[in-house]
C-alpha cells in the first residue's frame, strides 16, 4: 500500500493488512488528501514501474521520497519532513541554500 503525507509528500509503501477497514480509517482524512492527489499519483505510477515484490518496502519508499515534486517547489518530500522535525527549520529549494 502507498501512503502519503499531505504536508510533505513523503511517500511510505507499507504491506496491506486489514483491507477491510482501510476505507473507514481513512475516510476522516479524505478532504485534506485531495491536496495531494497529483503527487499520490505521480508516486503510484513511478512505484508501479520499480516495484520488485522481492524486495524490502524500504526501498521503494526511499526511492520515490528524493523525488522532485511540484508542490513543494521542486523538492523532495525527504527535505521537506527533515524540515518539518528540525529545530532549524531546512530551506525547502535549494536556491535557498546560497543565501
Amino acid at each position: 500500500m502507498l501512503c502519503l503525507s499531505e504536508r510533505t509528500l513523503l511517500p511510505v509503501v507499507l504491506s496491506a493488512r486489514e483491507l477491510a477497514t482501510l476505507g473507514t480509517r481513512l475516510a476522516s482524512a479524505a478532504g485534506q488528501v485531495m491536496a495531494a492527489i497529483g503527487s499520490m499519483n505521480d508516486f503510484a505510477f513511478m512505484l508501479a514501474a520499480q516495484f520488485d515484490p522481492n524486495a524490502p518496502l524500504l526501498d521503494p519508499s526511499l526511492d520515490l521520497a528524493e523525488t522532485p515534486c511540484g508542490p513543494l517547489r521542486m523538492e523532495s518530500p525527504m527535505r521537506a519532513t527533515l524540515a518539518v522535525f528540525s529545530d532549524r527549520p531546512l530551506p525547502l529549494m535549494r536556491a535557498d541554500l546560497n543565501r
